[in-house]
């Protein structure tokens, strides 16, 4: 079990997670439990491990992008996957499918999005790899597809009248 809250150093401004001197008080913060999973018992429990450990270490932005990234697409498509057992295969069928989905305006997920995805998953993976749990990281080397690069088109009189 591990507890944690939203409060800022002073002088930083960077979170205190768990080492704010108020958390002895016990409506103060949030608590949860962290498991390290180092067999095939599964990428969720991996994932939200390796989720508690990196958020001290980075930016707030960048948690909540990785957290989302986990939440939105890394568990409901590999969750299930035993991590010993995970494959490039595996992670390409998720990229396939998630390359598939509309974002809330109906758009398709961007290629920009796919990477950063790629960056997230890839990472978690790395983190696997020293402790013994995997022994390839199947994200790494990945080819996804390019950026769609759009070009502005500057209106001038004569487009404008057309």
């Amino acid at each position: 079990m591990y507890r944690r809250c939203g409060c800022a150093d002073a002088v930083t401004g960077k979170r205190l997670g768990n080492r704010c001197a108020r958390l002895a008080n016990p409506v103060h913060g949030s608590g949860d439990f962290a498991v390290q999973v180092a067999d095939v018992s599964g990428r969720r429990q991996r994932l939200r491990y390796w989720l508690s450990v990196v958020e001290q270490r980075i930016r707030p932005t960048t948690y909540k992008a990785y957290r989302d990234h986990v939440r939105l697409f890394l568990i409901p498509y590999l969750g299930l996957i035993p991590l010993r057992s995970l494959s490039r295969r595996h992670v390409m069928r998720m990229f396939s499918a998630v390359a598939r989905r509309r974002t809330r305006y109906g758009k398709p997920i961007s290629a920009a999005t796919l990477e950063r995805i790629r960056a997230t998953l890839r990472a978690a993976l790395n983190r696997s790899r020293p402790e013994d749990v995997i022994r390839d990281n199947p994200a790494r080397g990945l080819r996804l597809p390019s950026p769609r690069h759009v070009h502005p088109m500057v209106w001038t009189p004569r487009r404008v009248a057309a």
